[in-house]
């Protein structure tokens, strides 16, 4: 009965980060949750640990390799291992609660590691060697440290693509984590308090979160507000459920916003943007550009020697370890996972990250512990998305569809749910309440949090 090591690299976000980020600037309220995950957002994106009944009570928040390794090591019946969780992301960490300047990113994790055998570190991988079962990662710019696992969860998520346009990268602002949706939120502050009559907002992409986005901004910037929606394809949401594109079609006409469909952005300047649409090139006057469209998947030094997809994605087998490496597993938007029952790729999504977990997490336990691996498999349990602070629109399980104030509230209802503790869904909860309430709120629960055996 040896002690066994764990050790997982986390890193970015998604799009479901950055569409619950559409939250904070709908509401005006500060970070919540910080961290990687392909999940982590604005109201958490958590899944609630306890699928087995071998698993003793849930000790994560939210990101789908801390949900896979914390389960493992909680397993009944088999020695507590050493999980360590590795952040790799060079950007500030906000503070889950709170000012987002009042906590670091070893506050963050100190909250939610709290009585787990969870260490976290903070560093850039430098190299893997995976013949010596080692990462090796700098720490504060010092002396590289060397982590040596038995198993190894890879959860680094994806970037998002600026510099496919010209001029992106300079003068358009991305949405895809924490941070960028609090830099959107600051300058739309700065737009909102200027001399401007007509504020001119473009923004490229109509997937889910580029249509979450456009509707949120048009509610901030009220009347005067002017955005544009960018769709490279002839309409909006390729490959969302009908119910939510109707909806959203809807929503997109009630706010105003003007939609270009077959229109491929060619740059992006200082104070416009120019498009293709019918080979011919026309300017759009812009004074914020964001963009939602396209991402890749995170290069990781020294990774090169894993198999990966034309993508950039690691290849990972239906038990979601990586091909020929059977000690690394992978999860989330920097894996290729097959879904068994259709053998087709599973979408870059937090439902999918989650359910990736939940698979990696039992087969991680049951390579230590001689016990039977599953094969992947993805249930689509449907769509959630957000139009302004009071209308959503849901479709679940080819059965229920909703939308407009009871989707809304729908909505937020799964959010608390998946928080994985009750003050956490206290915490939740009062965040939607009035902004002095919430700040008292949460400095008391914070303190709770730090205090209370969860």
């Amino acid at each position: 009965r040896r002690v066994w090591n764990c050790t997982c690299t986390s890193m970015g976000g998604s799009e479901a980060a950055a569409s619950d980020g559409v939250e904070m600037l709908a509401e005006g309220g500060s970070c919540r949750y910080a961290g990687d995950g392909e999940q982590v957002g604005l109201e958490g994106e958590a899944e609630h640990c306890g699928a087995w009944g071998r698993i003793r009570r849930p000790v994560h928040d939210a990101a789908p390799h801390e949900h896979a390794v914390v389960k493992a090591a909680e397993a009944e019946n088999y020695p507590r291992g050493q999980v360590r969780q590795v952040r790799v992301s060079a950007s500030s960490v906000r503070a889950p609660y709170g000012d987002d300047d009042e906590l670091g990113d070893r506050a963050v994790f100190d909250e939610l590691l709290h009585n787990t055998n969870v260490k976290f570190v903070r560093g850039d991988i430098k190299r893997l060697n995976a013949k010596d079962k080692s990462v090796f990662i700098d720490v504060d710019n010092d002396e590289d440290l060397a982590l040596n696992y038995d198993r190894l969860v890879v959860a680094t998520g994806a970037n998002a693509m600026l510099d496919m346009i010209p001029g992106a990268k300079e003068h358009a602002y991305p949405f895809y984590r924490i941070d960028d949706a609090i830099a959107v939120k600051e300058r739309l502050r700065e737009l909102k308090n200027s001399s401007r009559s007509v504020i001119k907002v473009a923004v490229v992409g109509a997937g889910y979160t580029g249509v979450e986005l456009a509707t949120t901004v048009a509610e901030v910037l009220g009347e005067r507000g002017s955005v544009s929606l960018l769709s490279r394809g002839d309409s909006i949401m390729d490959g969302s459920k009908e119910h939510n594109r109707k909806v959203a079609l809807s929503a997109i006409r009630d706010f105003g916003i003007h939609l270009e469909t077959g229109a491929q952005v060619d740059s992006v300047s200082k104070d416009s943007l120019k498009f293709t649409k019918d080979d011919e090139q026309e300017t759009m006057e812009v004074d914020l550009v964001l963009c939602t469209a396209g991402s890749r998947p995170t290069a990781l030094k020294g990774f090169g020697s894993l198999p990966q997809t034309d993508k950039g994605q690691l290849q990972t087998t239906k038990t979601l370890q990586i091909k020929d490496n059977e000690d690394i597993f992978a999860v989330g938007d920097i894996a290729e996972c097959i879904d068994q029952s259709t053998k087709k790729p599973t979408k870059p999504t937090a439902q999918s990250a989650l359910q990736q977990a939940d698979y990696a997490a039992w087969n991680l336990y049951a390579s230590i512990a001689k016990e039977s691996s599953l094969p992947f498999r993805y249930l689509d349990l449907g769509e959630m998305m957000c139009l302004g602070s009071n209308n959503a629109a849901i479709s679940a399980l080819n059965a229920l569809n909703l939308e407009g104030k009871a989707a809304a509230t729908m909505r937020r209802a799964v959010y608390v749910a998946r928080m994985p503790t009750d003050l956490h869904r206290l915490r939740t909860t009062a965040s939607w309440t009035s902004r002095p309430v919430v700040s008292k709120a949460n400095n008391v629960i914070a303190d709770l949090l730090r205090s209370v055996d969860l």
